[in-house]
């Protein structure tokens, strides 16, 4: 590390210290202000009412927007303990591995390894500011980084932590950097009972207790804003060395890994992340019914394991071909400016492993298991008992076997059935007189769709690519409206101008249009397919072969069931159908409402959109309220609108928005389930029905 290096480091550093300090002489300036605004204005009591509200209001406004501002000086943020300690007598070999590479680097051995479930690993200081007295360092590995690295990627990446810690004085100035930034960043952004409280008197109470509220709310937004621009300046004068911190961790992680894992670890990295993104949305479904699985980990690594490989070249592609650079305000150097750093270093590196590094660990799946217990409990938070737990592999197995059953109605339908293209039972599907002849009807059909699936998907790639186009358009213009600055480029737009956008959502909904109108004659064959493919079980011949027959004669009843069902909330889709841009507009409302300079702007289209659907959720109850709920699934809700309403009981316009987000997901979910099912008993007709034949020949 230069001496230049250092000397930038060390101004940092006392820059970043005398911050806190102008906060300090902040709150020493109002309370000096407030106490002389106490002992200076004593003639307003002479004044009666108008002159004791004059006196006290403003001084109880200022202690208050003083105690907002101390109170961070005396809160801590509460540490979530989802981990576990490993002990070297426990993980012999890892702790070997974790003194090699602390060898190889040259930075002192961790005196605490901890496990968690973040795709990610990091060194830091024993007990905070203590530690950087002490010197201790804590190692925590992310279980999930474990299950897609390599022993020698994986290597690289500890070889990363401890570089920033071999010069005992930059991991200290690293410390107080980066602490002080997130001290200001809690300190500005940072909402608890006591904002809440504060809120809550500015809105209701005595004309004056407001007024004092809203007085005292106005010292808080002031004191924040100068905050704010404190932490901007330290942002200003840190973000440059630590962005060079960075490229000098990274140069320990070439020397251990070498430049090809160096480079592959990015991608691996997204990989991961996308696969703890998937293991999290089935915990999601998972708890609806107050379920889990027993080992968290483990079903991380089978859904990464699913990551389709067209997917994996994308994810490639984007990296290779991605040439953005780190914003000025930006700790870490974007990914490609590391990759051009490593581009020019030799293919070497010390710890070569192509094995996976879960094999540094002994009793993986039992520390899995432990982990996962912790997670619940410490980071999620769940309330739940051991009856809660389902075996991983179990409900492995059956998401695969659904996730096949649906690749097999996906096939049926030519890859035509979409989310916006759903397709529905006939009623008047044309009268055939045999099972054969409808069978023959369903069969050509199927011949000539499957004629034209290339074409269709072609088709279905291009609609979806016009979508997103005008998605992004929407989006930028709704964030602009907001008052957000926008990168242009980030939307696939040439510039920011509302003309440009306008045209981009034109020239998006004309090409939607006319991809429809092409694809048109395949979905009409799909629909025909469909429907000579349900006609069967009706036909008259049929119905006479299995008169009496009890078990074929409630086979058919459910495929009637199913087919009524399907009818009937055909008029649902239409009405979720109606409110999908103003849901999607709402979500970027509700999602960038904190950063928003037009908050009026961004609350009266919230609300207009909530007007939208609470006529649009009262259409869809009253539908419900006259269907039986069709699932077999054990639930026991009476008709469909128990079933959207169950759970949904948020109040006010948010509480709307929220419901009909709910319902997106519970009727993709039923439509699905009950289109599996009547698939697969009209496909057992037809199976019989062929079998009966060949008996017959």
């Amino acid at each position: 590390m230069s001496l230049g290096y250092r000397l930038g480091l060390a101004v940092v550093s006392v820059m970043m210290i005398f911050l806190p300090a102008i906060y300090l002489l902040l709150c020493a300036g109002m309370a000096v202000g407030i106490y002389y605004y106490a002992t200076n204005t004593t003639f307003l009591l002479g004044l009666k009412q108008v002159g004791i509200i004059a006196y006290f209001g403003p001084m109880i406004a200022g202690c208050v927007g003083l105690a907002f501002m101390i109170k961070p000086l005396f809160t801590r943020r509460k540490q979530v303990a989802a981990y576990l300690t490993m002990t070297r007598l426990e993980q012999p070999r890892l702790f070997q591995f974790i003194d090699e590479v602390c060898a190889r680097v040259g930075a002192p051995k961790p005196v605490q390894v901890r496990i968690d479930n973040q795709v990610n690993a990091s060194a830091s200081f024993e007990h905070g500011w203590w530690g950087v007295i002490t010197g201790r360092l804590v190692l925590t590995i992310g279980l999930p980084l474990t299950q897609g690295l390599t022993v020698g990627q994986f290597g690289g990446v500890l070889a990363h932590e401890f570089g920033h810690f071999t010069q005992a004085a930059a991991m200290r100035f690293s410390y107080a950097i980066r602490s002080t930034n997130d001290w200001f960043s809690r300190l500005i952004f940072e909402r608890d009972s006591f904002d809440a409280k504060l809120l809550a008197w500015s809105k209701r109470g005595t004309y004056y207790t407001i007024l004092i509220a809203n007085i005292a709310r106005g010292f808080v937004w002031l004191a924040r804003k100068i905050l704010w621009l404190l932490m901007r300046a330290g942002h200003a004068v840190s973000a440059y060395l630590m962005r060079q911190m960075e490229y000098d961790a990274d140069h320990y992680q070439l020397e251990i890994a070498g430049p090809h894992h160096f480079r592959e670890t990015f991608l691996l990295l997204q990989l991961l992340n996308a696969g703890t993104q998937m293991s999290t949305n089935h915990l999601n479904q998972l708890w609806k019914d107050k379920k889990l699985v027993d080992n968290l980990p483990l079903l991380t690594q089978r859904l990464y394991a699913t990551i389709p490989e067209e997917a994996v070249r994308q994810a490639r592609t984007a990296i290779e071909a991605d040439r953005s650079a780190a914003e000025w305000h930006a700790t870490h150097p974007s990914h490609p400016e590391r990759i051009a750093r490593a581009a020019g270093r030799e293919e070497t590196g010390v710890l070569v492993g192509e094995g996976p590094a879960i094999t540094l660990f002994a009793d993986y799946r039992q520390i899995s298991e432990k982990l996962t217990l912790i997670e619940y409990k410490e980071r999620f938070r769940l309330q739940f008992t051991p009856e809660s737990l389902v075996a991983t592999d179990t409900h492995l197995a059956g998401h695969m076997a659904r996730v096949e059953r649906i690749k097999t109605m996906a096939a049926f339908f030519g890859g035509l059935l979409h989310e916006h293209r759903l397709i529905f039972p006939e009623k008047d599907a044309g009268e055939v007189s045999t099972v054969e002849e409808a069978r023959d009807l369903y069969r050509q059909r199927a011949l000539a769709l499957e004629e034209l699936r290339v074409s269709t998907e072609s088709i279905g790639k291009d609609i979806e690519a016009a979508r997103t186009r005008r998605a992004h358009a929407y989006a930028a213009t709704t964030l602009l409206q907001m008052g957000i600055k926008i990168k242009p480029s980030a939307f696939g737009l040439p510039n920011g101008k509302r003309s440009t956008i306008d045209l981009a959502i034109a020239e998006a909904s004309a090409d939607i249009d006319r991809q429809r109108k092409e694809l048109e004659p395949a979905m009409s064959l799909a629909r025909e397919k469909f429907a000579y493919f349900c006609r069967m079980p009706e036909c008259p011949d049929w119905l006479a072969r299995v008169e009496g027959n009890a078990e074929w004669n409630a086979w058919l009843e459910r495929i009637a069931t199913l087919k009524r069902t399907l009818l009937a909330i055909k008029p649902i889709n239409d009405q979720l159908t109606s409110c999908r841009k103003s849901f999607f507009l709402a979500t970027i409302c509700v999602d960038n409402f904190q950063r928003a300079k037009n908050k009026p702007w961004a609350n009266r289209e919230f609300e207009a959109f909530a007007a939208e659907f609470r006529t649009a959720l009262a259409h869809i109850e009253a539908i419900g309220n006259s269907i039986s709920y069709p699932l077999l699934d054990g639930k026991s809700y009476l008709h469909l609108t128990g079933y959207f309403v169950a759970g949904n009981n948020q109040p006010g316009s948010i509480g709307r928005f929220t419901y009909l987000r709910s319902l997106y997901e519970r009727y993709t979910h039923l439509y699905t389930e009950m289109m599996l099912e009547l698939l697969e008993k009209v496909t057992a007709v037809e199976q019989a029905c062929a079998n009966e034949l060949v008996a017959q020949g």
